[in-house]
């Protein structure tokens, strides 16, 4: 009987704590006080600004924004978008907030990700040899998920390039 009691309170109590929170989708008028309020505040001080959302903490406003960011491309690169992104980078080399901040339309992660991955010529593209395969699961045992650090020793390979290959063909023959 009073296992029956307590499953029953740990039931009830679950249940409140649902109803309490707040859904994680943002409705459209939070949305638009969110650019609102970021733009009043300089895009800055995401404190005050989380007040005129109720339920929304300043880091949910601040991470929000930067997903809704007015003016935000999110598809494919084009060529002068690469052209520039070349020349920003001979100019600032790997600070990707500053070519970022040239480049309002992208975040200095997608800036980041598509010179590593597509633009930079130290790197090879196209298949995997089976040396690097083999070097790539020489490494893993070492180092374990650390991408990074493996392509420190593949000088060749982004240590993302080096992810995608070992959970698409090597992780099930490891």
């Amino acid at each position: 009987m009073t296992g029956m009691l307590i499953s029953s309170k740990k039931e009830n109590k679950n249940h409140n704590n649902l109803e309490k929170q707040k859904p994680n989708f943002w409705t459209e008028e939070e949305d638009k006080i969110l650019k609102e309020k970021a733009k009043e505040f300089n895009y800055k001080n995401w404190n005050s600004i989380s007040k005129f959302i109720p339920g929304r903490t300043s880091i949910q406003c601040s991470a929000r924004f930067r997903r809704i960011k007015p003016g935000l491309i999110k598809g494919a690169w084009g060529k002068e978008e690469d052209l520039k992104l070349l020349s920003l980078y001979k100019k600032h080399g790997k600070n990707w907030a500053a070519i970022s901040k040239e480049m309002p339309h992208r975040t200095g992660k997608q800036i980041r990700d598509r010179f590593l991955n597509n633009l930079d010529t130290q790197y090879k593209r196209g298949k995997f040899t089976k040396e690097e395969d083999n070097m790539i699961l020489k490494y893993y045992k070492i180092y374990g998920k650390s991408w990074a650090r493996i392509a420190k020793k593949i000088k060749t390979r982004t240590g993302d390039m080096i992810k995608n290959r070992f959970y698409s063909s090597l992780k099930k023959s490891y």
